[in-house]
């Protein structure tokens, strides 16, 4: 069965049914969607405060929910405050703790089970040396 054009959803049943007991398996399978753009792509982190930043997801053709969820690979370093989703946009509110740098995945998770995943779709910096202090 088909729910849109950008992903697909198959349900199937399986009955097993051994001398007088019977189960019954319900499998689904719901393939991921793509996120196609996140403005910024690259945010700054400080060595001294936290920095808050407005993030920007885009999805292909939608997928997102009001009980979408955010989050990052690796955990810890970003922390998201607050979400609007829109059905192809999501608008973050997000925390980057300090001393942070690298590559981010970033994950997007609803709770109808559609996945939508960028693998180094945000990369955090630090700010130069000199305003360590």
């Amino acid at each position: 069965m088909q729910i849109s054009a950008w992903h697909y959803y198959t349900d199937f049943t399986l009955k097993i049914k051994l001398y007088s007991a019977e189960a019954t398996v319900r499998v689904g399978i719901v393939e991921t969607g793509k996120i196609i753009f996140i403005f910024p792509d690259t945010i700054l982190s400080s060595h001294w405060l936290p920095l808050p930043y407005i993030l920007f997801i885009f999805s292909d053709q939608g997928g997102f929910e009001q009980s979408s969820s955010l989050s990052f690979n690796p955990e810890g370093d970003i922390t998201n405050l607050f979400t609007i989703s829109l059905s192809n946009i999501m608008i973050n509110f997000i925390m980057v703790n300090v001393n942070v740098e690298g590559q981010h995945d970033v994950l997007v998770s609803n709770g109808s089970g559609l996945t939508h995943l960028k693998e180094d779709g945000l990369t955090v910096n630090m700010l130069p040396w000199i305003l360590k202090e």
